[in-house]
């Protein structure tokens, strides 16, 4: 698996293997092409590719790299391109509330809200959601909250989080 950010470029390799393919020349096929573009590919040696991928928008993708012979030999890389951070953070509160609101994001899964724990000094997660709003209740009125947004992209197996 690789990990690439919107407008990240990246270079990965993919060995094909004497045994596996008659002659060393890959073709790097996206499934989602516009998710990812391929900039620049090359051999580095009879064995092994080389590709330039450049990440277009967030969400999971594959990439097909398939030996360019009469054998069809390929291998897939799932290729994750990370979504962007959440802008607009605006908190309103009161007494015992605080109610968050952000920016809707492109092509992301959802949102995970984040509080700062004074007593941990770490950012904990208190809320995954979809909405671009948030209301974190039964708070303290004489305490002060940080909190940041981050976002996600998912599959059947794993959930991604890009920036926060």
């Amino acid at each position: 698996m690789h990990l690439i950010k919107i407008g990240e470029s990246k270079t990965i390799t993919a060995t094909i293997g004497t045994a596996n393919a008659s002659e060393p020349k890959l073709v790097w096929v996206p499934y989602h092409p516009s998710m990812i573009q391929i900039t620049e590919s090359g051999m580095d040696d009879e064995v092994t590719g080389h590709a330039e991928i450049k990440g277009l928008k967030s969400g999971v993708t594959k990439l097909n790299v398939v030996a360019a012979d009469t054998n069809n030999y390929q291998v897939q890389l799932k290729i994750v391109v990370l979504p962007k951070q959440a802008t607009g953070v605006v908190a309103e509160t009161d007494a015992s509330t605080v109610s968050l609101k952000w920016n809707a994001c492109t092509d992301v899964d959802g949102y995970v809200v984040y509080r700062f724990d004074d007593a941990q000094k770490q950012w904990v997660a208190i809320a995954s959601v979809e909405e671009t709003s948030f209301v974190d209740s039964e708070l303290n009125s004489d305490t002060e909250y940080l909190y940041k947004i981050g976002t996600y992209v998912s599959d059947e197996e794993t959930v991604y989080e890009g920036e926060q």
